[in-house]
């Protein structure tokens, strides 16, 4: 197994006029194999369950809901009042 040291290597990838692909390195020809990504099939569902699967997609959409830091932590002192105070005294 040559994994070891090919890592961070500097390997050749060649594409023929005939499609086929090869890899070198230091002058010699690796072997490899080729995966394809699985495509997952989609979920069947019935006319009557489209608009439930709908809402619970657009309720969950994988996006961070965000953070909100605790009520001891300085940003949470700063407040408008205050910035409007500064503004007056550097007036």
């Amino acid at each position: 197994m040559v994994a070891r040291p090919l890592r961070h290597a500097k390997v050749s990838i060649y594409e023929h006029l005939d499609g086929q692909v090869t890899l070198h390195y230091k002058g010699r020809d690796l072997q490899y194999t080729t995966y394809q990504k699985r495509t997952r099939a989609a979920d069947i569902v019935t006319s009557k369950e489209v608009n439930n699967r709908m809402d619970e997609i657009i309720k969950y959409d994988g996006r961070s809901k965000g953070h909100a830091p605790k009520i001891t932590h300085p940003w949470r002192r700063y407040s408008e009042t205050n910035a409007a105070a500064k503004v007056r005294v550097a007036e």
